[in-house]
């Protein structure tokens, strides 16, 4: 949601509101998962930031890519470069060929 309610990434971002709306459509679906904190998540983060001082955007990166290595995701694709910097995920741009 943070992305798109964000007027320095997009000329006419989405209201809150909006942001809400397509979020709760999304989690309704019977194939979508909430992932959320887990046992041992302190350790994933301090893992994820271990060669870094993780400040800025990479706080909320870190916290993304300790959740997802607590829920045993391997792998994330994204165009974000920052998650490279971060340890736990094999990142990849999907569209790097």
């Amino acid at each position: 949601m943070r992305e798109v309610v964000t007027s320095t990434l997009f000329k006419r971002p989405l209201t809150r509101k909006q942001a809400l709306e397509d979020v709760a459509g999304l989690v309704e679906q019977p194939a979508v998962r909430v992932l959320g904190e887990r046992e041992g998540f302190l350790e994933a983060y301090a893992r994820a930031t271990q060669r870094l001082a993780a400040s800025g955007s990479l706080v909320p990166d870190a916290h993304l890519v300790a959740i997802l290595a607590r829920h045993g995701v391997g792998t994330l694709y994204t165009a974000d470069s920052h998650f490279r910097r971060l340890r736990g995920l094999d990142v990849r741009d999907p569209f790097e060929t």
